[in-house]
């Protein structure tokens, strides 16, 4: 047999693997690409990282046992196997390894209980029990429909630095063991079935690649695959037809974008958009790997959204609309910062010693303030570690921080060299008499981001995407 001439790597989200009728679109989703080699990455049930997380935030009141925790998330799995694997080899199979699993979390749950001590790396260790259980499932009910097909688990594929909950890959080291082991099983015309979201750090401990990490697991895959099959695609099935013009909780107007290229995406993903993992198209823009997002209750729908590399200047002028609703604002200022050199970097090592992530900035000509949005959760600790630094906490320099802000970002490759569009955007805003609190635009004029109230981000969102008539 052949090797396949061209390979798509599939990502199924929790909301794919749901009941028997989801796992029948799977398989329309397989005899559709079968033609061409398949690779597919599966993320947790609905809720159960959640519930996993819930328990670890908890552990020091002792709501919830460990085996309590453990067993409705053993019930929950083995109730999906039983309805969709209907031969008993492969159902008892499938028991015997969510009960291995089962055991190993009640193991792992229980030194959290005892303990109540939560480090990232214990957290990491936890939550990737979610993707074992479904991916394991997936796995045995294909093998019970006479797929010939192959179990992975990441963290035998994926290799990261540690910086657990939120790893990034080593590239090279990852390459090598995806094409060592996954190749050589494409070429065999097998389908792996591989674990999303988790890793292992170059120390050996499981680690994971953040939230929706199972659509970086998708694009490590291809990177790595691409140099043995040239036409090679990924495919994430979501439970939306694509990428929007702006959340439609805010703009119910809002409509499907159906091409858009790399650079704005990454734009999009950064500053809000929970539809894409933002790191996940960075190894497929290297590597110029097509993408496409479906929709999974529409498998043969001709409406999604295509990545490309390329730019549709002329006829997009703004692409899309995105918010970062529970943001806050920190702003440090005084006149002694004038005289001080490196007062910007003295603040981002110190906020980044303390892991706290810097989303946007904004400073002020006469370098006597500069303010920043960081997520509204690491606010009190933004406050708390600058106001401890010597640097800043013991001259003539205030912090103050505000907490009912939104963040919302105005992206288009079209904006580059395009005179007025900063006018047109602060327009649309005053004639709603929405006050924009801080600004800031990057070099590239892709993005002009602002920093609004928060009960103002729906009327300022639908002001701006009727400005530039997103919905035509």
């Amino acid at each position: 047999m052949s090797e396949p001439a061209e390979v798509t790597v599939h990502k199924l989200g929790g909301s794919c693997l749901v009941d028997e009728r989801s796992f029948d679109k799977i398989l329309a989703i397989i005899e559709n690409y079968k033609k061409g080699g398949l690779v597919l990455v599966a993320s947790a049930l609905q809720g159960v990282t959640n519930q996993l997380i819930k328990f670890m935030r908890e552990c020091n009141a002792h709501a919830t046992e460990p085996g309590e925790v453990v067993k409705k998330l053993q019930d929950m799995h083995l109730k999906i196997a039983v309805e969709i694997i209907k031969d008993s080899e492969n159902l008892s199979l499938a028991s015997s390894f969510i009960s291995d699993l089962a055991a190993q979390l009640k193991e792992v749950l229980t030194k959290v209980y005892d303990l109540c001590s939560i480090s990232p790396q214990l957290t990491d260790q936890v939550i990737a029990f979610g993707e074992r259980f479904s991916t394991s499932i997936l796995y045995y009910y294909l093998k019970s429909k006479g797929y010939a097909v192959r179990f992975f688990q990441a963290d035998n594929l994926i290799v990261t630095d540690n910086n657990y909950t939120n790893a990034l890959p080593k590239l090279d080291k990852t390459k090598k063991l995806i094409e060592t082991q996954i190749v050589p099983v494409l070429r065999n015309r097998e389908i792996p079935v591989i674990t999303g979201f988790l890793a292992r750090s170059e120390d050996g401990f499981v680690t994971t690649l953040g939230r929706g990490g199972s659509d970086f697991t998708a694009t490590l895959i291809a990177y790595s695959i691409v140099d043995s099959f040239k036409h090679t695609k990924v495919i994430l099935w979501k439970d939306v037809d694509g990428l929007l013009t702006a959340n439609p909780k805010y703009v119910p107007n809002a409509k499907l974008i159906k091409t858009i290229s790399y650079k704005e995406a990454k734009e999009l993903a950064f500053f809000g958009s929970k539809i894409i993992h933002p790191m996940c198209l960075i190894p497929l823009e290297e590597k110029k790997i097509p993408l496409e997002i479906r929709n999974f209750s529409k498998p043969l729908n001709a409406d999604y959204t295509t990545f490309t590399t390329e730019q549709q200047v002329k006829k997009d002028i703004v692409k899309a609309l995105t918010a970062k609703e529970d943001v806050a604002l920190i702003t440090v200022e005084g006149a002694a910062m004038v005289s001080l050199p490196g007062t910007a970097a003295k603040l981002f090592e110190i906020l980044g010693n303390n892991n706290i992530n810097i989303i946007m900035i904004s400073q002020a000509s006469s370098e006597n303030n500069i303010t920043l949005v960081v997520d509204q959760a690491d606010k009190e600790r933004s406050e708390e570690v600058l106001k401890a630094s010597d640097f800043f906490g013991r001259r003539w320099i205030k912090i103050n921080a505000m907490n009912d802000v939104s963040l919302i970002a105005v992206v288009g490759a079209g904006m580059l060299n395009t005179p007025g569009i900063a006018a047109r955007v602060f327009k649309a805003l005053a004639e709603k008499n929405i006050n924009i609190i801080a600004i800031a635009q990057g070099s590239s004029e892709m993005n002009i981001s602002m920093v609004i109230p928060r009960r103002d981000i729906s009327q300022a969102l639908q002001a701006i995407h009727d400005e530039f008539n997103l919905s035509n």
